[in-house]
């Protein structure tokens, strides 16, 4: 995402020849790097896809747990950061009874759970409205369109991770993702613009 919104401008600076020369060498040091992380780390995850599959069903069965209990109250929820609270009185046998869940594994699902489906999306949609600035930023800033890049690609990235685990409900990333968005936002705009009004 971020080379795709950089080499535009990369490719107006620097002529279609310099801009071929930076996705190759982009693509080749991307490859090395996949390749050794595969070599550094391939035992243990092919280890685990073979003793558990792709298939996760105490995973499946938290999310329609999680879906019932949203449909149990649609409107108000039941209070942002209750997960905890509430699980236990939806809980059936769909899922393994030893442990606690403290996280639904779906940081959208968790937001309409605690927040109903009336603030819930309202929440979902302030975040995105600010990433729509970061990417329309990213597209058409001349200069200094780095920090919107950046903050669109890590949205994109962590909106998609969020489906599937609560990473932004982890202090760390979700501190420097705000950091992030707000230095995207931030450079969103010229700063000649709001000099001129």
């Amino acid at each position: 995402m971020l080379g795709a919104l950089s080499l535009r401008q990369f490719k107006q600076r620097s002529g279609q020849r310099g801009a071929a020369i930076v996705v190759v060498s982009t693509m080749i040091v991307g490859a090395l790097l996949v390749g050794a992380i595969f070599l550094s780390f391939g035992d243990v995850v092919l280890g685990k896809i073979s003793q558990v599959g792709f298939r996760d069903q105490g995973r499946i069965g938290l999310y329609l747990i999680t879906m019932r209990s949203i449909i149990a109250a649609p409107w108000l929820g039941y209070g942002y950061g209750t997960f905890v609270d509430v699980f236990p009185m939806f809980r059936d046998q769909s899922v393994t009874t030893f442990g606690q869940w403290t996280a639904a594994h779906d940081t959208y699902l968790e937001v309409f759970q605690g927040l109903g489906l009336i603030f819930g999306p309202m929440l979902v949609a302030a975040v995105a409205l600010l990433v729509w600035r970061c990417v329309k930023g990213a597209v058409t800033r001349e200069m200094n369109e780095t920090p919107s890049c950046v903050a669109a690609a890590v949205a994109f990235l962590l909106g998609a991770h969020a489906l599937l685990d609560f990473t932004l409900q982890l202090q760390a990333i979700a501190i420097t993702f705000i950091a992030l968005l707000g230095a995207g936002v931030a450079q969103s705009e010229s700063s000649r613009l709001t000099l001129a009004d």
